[in-house]
């Protein structure tokens, strides 16, 4: 793990090898499967090697964990091509580097993702930024509140209570 500072953002940003990337992906795979990490391969394929518990619409299964994993820690770009189907995670392997090529883009979203060791500078543990479906959440929330405050605001001023 190496620390280096980039002056456009203000901040360190931490780089891992590629080996510690790759081996957190595995170690991931093999907790979401619970499965030993010893018995993955990187040829090993989803759906075939890997099997997951049925899913429904209230219960989500392996797939969805991973499919939320490759999804979250891909930028703009690469939603791009999956959207587009021009890239697909098909394998043990292909998940491993897709990791690797994200952790250059959006190193914060992969370390958290795969539970990378946080990074510490001069004593002070570096504060990961929130989580894409927190933010949304949060944002969502917020939202709600306006709303909520701004109907409260005008039914005041009418006069009138429900």
């Amino acid at each position: 793990m190496t620390t280096s500072c980039h002056k456009a953002a203000d901040r360190p940003v931490v780089t891992y090898s590629e080996d510690m990337i790759r081996q957190h992906a595995l170690r991931r795979l093999a907790q979401v499967f619970r499965i030993s990490e010893a018995s993955l391969s990187n040829e090993a394929r989803f759906g075939c090697e890997l099997k997951a518990a049925p899913a429904s619409d209230f219960k989500r299964n392996e797939f969805d964990t991973i499919h939320d994993d490759i999804r979250d820690v891909a930028d703009r770009e690469i939603l791009k091509q999956i959207e587009q189907g021009l890239f697909v995670v098909y394998s043990v392997g292909d998940y491993c580097d897709h990791m690797v090529r994200c952790s250059s883009r959006e190193p914060e979203i992969v370390a958290e993702i795969l539970g990378l060791p946080p990074a510490a500078t001069d004593g002070v543990h570096k504060i990961h930024p929130a989580h894409p479906r927190q933010r949304l959440l949060t944002v969502l929330l917020l939202l709600a509140t306006a709303l909520l405050l701004i109907w409260a605001i005008t039914t005041v001023w009418q006069g009138s209570f429900p």
